[in-house]
């Protein structure tokens, strides 16, 4: 089983949107293979650290508790 740092270099596709939350405009960025890993930010390199940070928590969580890990999907690892 790959570690977290190896994990959070591969190519997962990215699912990005641009929210209003009242005034403020922020962008969200999930993974499609993996929902439940998210990140958000004002900007959309702020969004994509918070999405690397929960990605390598998530990895390390399963790891942890002896249970796989999402692989990229063939799209997105070939573009």
């Amino acid at each position: 089983m790959r570690d977290a740092q190896q994990c959070g270099a591969l190519s997962y596709h990215c699912v990005w949107e641009r929210r209003e939350d009242d005034a403020d405009t922020y962008w969200l960025v999930r993974l499609a293979e993996i929902p439940e890993v998210v990140g958000d930010g004002a900007t959309r390199r702020e969004a994509a650290a918070a999405l690397e940070q929960c990605l390598l928590d998530y990895v390390r969580y399963r790891q942890a508790e002896g249970l796989p890990v999402a692989e990229p999907s063939s799209q997105a690892a070939k573009g």
